[in-house]
């Protein structure tokens, strides 16, 4: 009897392990969609649309249409790509798990975190794309505030290359920009007059900045002193950071050496954001709206980059 009592409460426990082991895993978040694309979940007899910010458990199937494109960010770290055709996701597991994507893995999943996503079919609720801020394509900000010069440069960023071109917004009217840099003491640095809403500099030889130091610029109106800038920020690397960022930039490059172009240029923008190169970063992110103006996803990454840092 008291074997009998000790399998009872062990064959119960073997049972609920079992039915753990075989519950439906998340294994990937959706990224970026193009075409019509559909999932179909375990026992049932039909498809459902398939959205960008969904999640997909490991007894789903995923089907691509003709012309159409996904692209999948691997919750333990990788990126699979699928066009035409029907794909069981826990064959995507593997080809997932066989690729080495410890860089571009985590890029991928913290845009895939920001965008945000769709409701999924399990009925776990999350937000729409089309709900988060910067969602909407924009152009170049507009002055918020009375008589100030906007900047469509990035407020703030680190810069590899010491030749750079700050750029700002004209103003109807105005004919002659004063340009102005300090150091962090708010001293003057540098004075230039310019017609032109740019001005291009060489941080080294015409200035002679010092590396990793944090400077700011400002832009006033030589005709109308009432109208100038807020102050903006730049930051030259110095050789030893910029050389150790060029060794991880060559490891990520090659985890990512076979993806789709735009893919690309977004998770290589996402890396240069996230130390802070947002020129950079906003360059690549154009790019990947540029090769594919049809994948919205990309748009919305671009905007949202534009409303963090201009």
């Amino acid at each position: 009897m008291k074997k009998l009592n000790i399998i009872f409460p062990v064959a119960i426990l073997v049972i609920l392990i079992v039915s753990l082991t075989a519950k439906d895993i998340t294994e990937f978040r959706v990224f970026a969609i193009k075409g019509n694309l559909q999932v179909q979940k375990p026992g049932a007899s039909g498809w459902n649309s398939l959205k960008a910010g969904m999640e997909l458990a490991s007894n789903d199937v995923v089907k691509v249409s003709q012309n159409g494109y996904v692209s999948l960010s691997y919750i333990k770290g990788g990126i699979v790509e699928l066009v035409e055709g029907t794909y069981k996701v826990k064959d995507l597991v593997k080809q997932a798990g066989s690729k080495k994507s410890n860089i571009s893995g985590r890029l991928t999943n913290y845009i895939v975190g920001e965008l945000g996503g769709a409701t999924n079919l399990a009925g776990k609720k999350t937000k729409n794309l089309s709900d988060v801020p910067g969602a909407v394509e924009r152009g170049l900000p507009t002055m918020n505030k009375a008589n100030e010069i906007g900047i469509s440069f990035p407020r703030k960023t680190s810069l590899i290359s010491p030749n750079v071109t700050l750029t700002w917004q004209p103003v109807e009217g105005v004919e002659k920009y004063e340009f102005y840099l300090y150091d962090k003491f708010d001293r003057e640095m540098l004075m230039k007059t310019t017609p032109k809403s740019e001005l291009t500099l060489d941080l080294i030889n015409d200035i002679k900045l010092n590396r990793d130091s944090n400077y700011f610029w400002v832009v006033k109106a030589s005709d109308k002193p009432q109208f100038s800038s807020e102050k903006a920020s730049i930051r030259l690397l110095s050789d030893n950071k910029i050389a150790s960022l060029n060794d991880t930039l060559k490891v990520l490059e090659e985890e990512i050496s076979g993806l789709e172009s735009s893919l690309k240029n977004v998770i290589l923008g996402k890396f240069y954001e996230n130390h802070e190169l947002a020129v950079d970063a906003k360059k690549y992110y154009q790019a990947a709206v540029q090769l594919s103006p049809d994948i919205e996803e990309y748009k919305q990454v671009l905007n949202n980059f534009i409303a963090k840092n201009h």
